[in-house]
């Protein structure tokens, strides 16, 4: 896969992308190491990722929760799960 990434910056002098390679595909999203790459350098993308997943995550933790999984053990798994994927790839 390819992604080319746009520039941010408008001036008068814009260069037309080069043509796309054979047998390569062209992508807008990339997801590398985790992290989802924008072509417009954007992370709205990985944002809506890792809520997403941190939101399937948060209802299963409610299901356990139910099933009888004590407050310690779901504590644990939060912090193992959703606050690492949170963390993950963020500037401190």
């Amino acid at each position: 896969m390819e992604i080319v990434f746009a520039s941010r910056r408008t001036s008068r002098h814009v260069t037309p992308p080069l043509p796309p390679l054979p047998d390569i595909a062209r992508v807008t999203l990339l997801k590398i190491l985790g992290v989802t790459v924008s072509s417009c350098q954007s992370v709205a993308d990985h944002v809506q990722n890792v809520i997403s997943c941190c939101a399937q995550t948060l209802h299963a933790l409610r299901l356990l929760h139910t099933h009888g999984l004590s407050d310690t053990a779901l504590q644990t798994v939060y912090r193992a799960v959703v606050v690492t994927r949170l963390m993950y790839a963020a500037s401190t």
